[in-house]
C-alpha cells in the first residue's frame, strides 16, 4: 500500500511534533511516523523540561528567550487545539551558583546583556536569604564519592550566583508533545505509530519516500523528509547515507536523573518553585509541585560519558552515577535526605560534540535534520518547527543555505538569528556546554 505526502517526519517527540505542527499549519500534507505507541513516549518523556536562557552562543540565547515567551503563550502558540489538557509553564527563576571559575557562564551573561534579558548578581548573603539550606563552601572540582578527597572544601568560598528571573519548567514534557500532535492534526497532519522506518528511498540525488514496517502501509512517497528521531537519528542518517559532509554528528548518550524528597530548608518559602545550576558540585536540581526534588548531572570531568551506540541495550536501572549525583547535591544541601533505595529515570539523549543541535539540510536533496537535540533543546520545542519550516522553504526555493545561510526573525522578541549556528558543517569544539534542560 502506498500513500503520498509533501512532508514525512521521522520521530514524534517534541522535535517531530513541533515540526509536524508548523508544516501542517502552513498547509503542507504531513505524516509523522514513530515506532512507539504515542507522541512524546521516547526521551522527551524523561526530559527535565527546564526552560532557561543562558547559552554559549548569541543565536542559541536568542532562540531560548523566544521559546520561553512562546511557552508563556502556549495556547496562542498552538492555534487550533485538540481535546487533551494543555501543559503548564511553571515560573521558577534559576540560580547559577558561582565559584569564580566559570568562564562559560561569564560568556553567557554577555549574551543575556546584549539581548536585554534580565539577570542579577547575588552575593552569598542574598543566596542565603533565598536558599537558607545551602553550604556556600566550594568543593570544586567535582569528584565521585569514592575519591579520597570527596567532600573536602577547596579552600575557596562561593561568590554568590547569577539569578535569572525568567526561567521555569514544563509540567509534563510528554503532554507537551501530545498538545503539538493534536494541534497538528487539527491542521490536517497525520500520525502513524507502532511503525518503523526501515529505508529511505531516493532517486537522482533526491529523497522520494520511505519504506516502513509495522503497519499496513509498506511505503510512502514524499519530497521532503525530516529526521527527528532523537537517539535513533544516527541510524536514520545512515539509512539515507548523508553523513559524508557532516562535520558535527549526534550520538546517543545515557543520562540519569534522581528523584528525592524536597529538603525542608531548600528555599525560604517552602512552596517556592526553584531551579539551581551548581557546576561547582557538578549537579543541577529543581523542585516538583508534588514535593519531589529532581537532581541531575552537569557532565563534570570526573563522570565518564556513557555512549550507547545500540539504543536497544540501554540500562534503565539506577547506577553509581545516581549515587554520585545525589551525594554531590548533599554537599551543597546538607539537609537533603538520601533514601535507601534509588529512584529516578535513565534515558538516551542525542547529543553532538558541542552540545548544540543540528537544524539543517543534508547532502541529499529534500532530506533535513533536526538532530542532536536531546537534553537542552526541549525548551525550544515551540520554535523548532518554525525554524525547520523556514529552513525547508528557503532551501526548496533554490537558495544555498551552505554558502548563503538562512536567517530567521523570531516573531515575539524580534531578534534575528543566523541558522548557520546549527549547521552540520560548523566547526565544533568538544565539551562546551552540558545537557541541562
Amino acid at each position: 500500500m502506498n500513500q503520498s505526502y509533501d512532508v514525512a517526519i521521522i520521530g514524534a517527540g517534541i522535535v517531530g511534533t513541533s515540526t509536524a505542527h508548523a508544516m501542517a499549519k502552513a498547509g503542507y500534507s504531513v505524516i509523522c511516523i514513530d515506532p512507539l505507541p504515542a507522541a512524546g513516549y521516547g526521551s522527551t518523556s524523561n526530559s527535565s523540561a527546564i526552560v532557561r536562557t543562558p547559552y554559549s552562543t548569541l543565536d542559541s540565547t536568542a532562540l531560548a528567550w523566544e521559546s520561553l515567551q512562546q511557552w508563556r503563550q502556549w495556547r496562542t502558540c498552538l492555534g487550533d487545539i485538540g481535546p487533551s489538557p494543555l501543559v503548564e509553564f511553571y515560573e521558577a527563576g534559576m540560580l547559577y551558583l558561582n565559584n569564580g571559575h566559570d568562564e562559560a557562564m561569564e560568556n553567557s551573561l554577555s549574551h543575556l546583556t546584549s539581548l536585554n534579558i534580565p539577570w542579577t548578581l547575588w552575593n552569598n548573603e542574598t543566596v542565603a536569604h533565598h536558599f537558607p539550606g545551602f553550604d556556600m563552601v566550594s568543593f570544586a572540582p567535582p569528584k565521585r564519592p569514592d575519591h579520597p578527597d570527596f567532600g573536602e572544601p577547596s579552600g575557596v568560598t562561593m561568590s554568590g550566583g547569577y539569578w535569572t528571573p525568567d526561567a521555569g519548567y514544563i509540567s509534563d514534557p510528554a503532554q507537551a508533545a501530545q498538545n503539538l500532535k493534536e494541534s497538528a492534526e487539527c491542521y490536517g497532519a497525520q500520525f502513524m505509530f507502532h511503525t518503523k522506518v526501515c529505508g529511505i528511498q531516493q532517486d537522482n540525488g533526491r529523497v522520494t519516500g520511505l519504506l516502513l514496517e509495522g503497519s499496513n502501509v509498506t511505503e510512502l512517497s514524499c519530497r521532503i523528509v525530516v529526521n527527528a528521531a532523537g537517539p535513533y537519528s544516527t541510524v536514520v542518517n545512515a539509512m539515507a547515507n548523508v553523513q559524508g559532509d557532516m562535520l558535527v554528528q549526534g550520538r546517543p548518550l545515557r543520562q540519569e536523573t534522581c528523584s528525592l524528597q524536597r529538603p525542608e530548608s531548600f528555599t525560604r518559602i517552602t512552596d517556592q518553585k526553584a531551579i539551581v545550576m551548581d557546576t561547582d558540585a557538578g549537579v543541577y536540581y529543581r523542585t516538583e509541585p508534588s514535593n519531589k526534588f529532581v537532581v541531575g548531572g552537569t557532565e563534570p570531568a570526573c563522570d565518564p560519558l556513557e555512549w550507547i551506540d545500540e539504543p536497544e541495550t540501554l540500562n534503565k536501572n539506577p547506577t553509581d552515577n545516581w549515587t554520585a549525583q545525589v551525594y554531590r547535591a548533599a554537599l551543597r544541601i546538607p539537609s537533603l535526605s538520601i533514601p535507601d533505595r534509588a529512584s529516578g529515570v535513565a534515558d538516551l539523549y542525542d547529543v553532538t560534540q558541542d552540545w548544540t543541535p543540528i537544524y539543517d539540510r543534508s547532502c541529499l536533496d529534500g532530506f533535513y535534520m533536526a538532530v542532536g537535540t536531546s537534553g537542552n533543546q526541549f525548551k525550544n520545542g515551540p520554535m523548532i518547527g518554525s525554524i525547520m519550516k523556514t529552513l525547508i522553504e528557503y532551501c526548496e526555493s533554490g537558495s544555498d543555505h551552505d554558502s548563503h545561510p538562512c536567517h530567521y526573525t523570531l516573531p515575539l522578541t524580534g531578534n534575528r538569528i543566523n541558522l548557520a549556528t546549527f549547521s552540520r558543517k560548523r566547526t565544533a569544539t568538544e565539551g562546551i556546554g552540558n545537557v541541562l534542560g
